[in-house]
């Protein structure tokens, strides 16, 4: 989530989300999550880029291929980098 976040500021998106655990209420994991990664993850919620799965961020987990296309798509959409209706 750092990494998608880092990206996002080169993308010229504002990712100034201060927050912490406390701007990821509603996930039952957010208390596990290292503190050097809580903004960048709060940003990512709050940005829709990250939305998690079954009320968890599950930060650990690996992410597949699919998920990584699809985080990669949405934030080139916010960034207004691309439309999804120019894709083929």
């Amino acid at each position: 989530m750092v990494m998608v976040a880092r990206a996002a500021k080169l993308c010229g998106m504002d990712t100034t989300t201060a927050g912490g655990v406390t701007g990821l209420t509603g996930f039952e994991d957010a208390a596990r999550l290292s503190s050097w990664a809580q903004d960048s993850a709060t940003f990512n919620v709050r940005s829709g880029l990250i939305k998690g799965s079954n009320g968890k961020i599950d930060s650990s987990a690996d992410i597949t291929r699919e998920e990584t296309a699809t985080v990669v798509l949405r934030l080139l959409q916010k960034a207004g980098l691309v439309d999804i209706r120019t894709v083929a």
